[in-house]
């Protein structure tokens, strides 16, 4: 056909190492700025990977902190009480989160229906009592 061989997997594993190598870039030249500036904190997102590392370089020290994003990584940074978590959705702990809310909605129906069981019975025992006229 006359044209060149490509390589699907090598030219992929190319633009992969060459977005990493842009991550770590961006990552370190944002780290130095901070440290240039004496801050406590760095905070970023995005397209980058989710983590929170301390950074020690001579007498200085920044805490670097990256949320990562809610659609490819499915994390996020929280700020709480003076502390910094890094969350990240795990499926598990979502089931857990739907049977818990599951066993409530089951717990609150059937007290909706021993309720109802009551009132059904103080309403038969009322009427009864207005026949005999008590």
């Amino acid at each position: 056909m006359g044209l060149a061989r490509v390589s699907f997997a090598h030219n992929v594993k190319n633009k992969f190492k060459n977005a990493i190598r842009f991550i770590q870039s961006f990552e370190e030249e944002a780290i130095s700025f901070a440290l240039s500036r004496k801050v406590d904190f760095v905070v970023c997102g995005h397209i980058h990977i989710p983590c929170i590392r301390e950074v020690v370089e001579g007498f200085n020290r920044l805490t670097y902190m990256n949320s990562g994003d809610w659609i490819e990584n499915l994390s996020v940074l929280e700020y709480v009480n003076s502390n910094w978590s890094l969350y990240t959705y795990d499926e598990k702990d979502f089931k857990s989160i739907q049977e818990k809310r599951g066993k409530k909605e089951t717990t609150v129906n059937a007290m909706r229906g021993l309720i109802q069981q009551q009132l059904e019975t103080l309403q038969f025992f009322e009427e009864a009592r207005a026949q005999k006229g008590v």
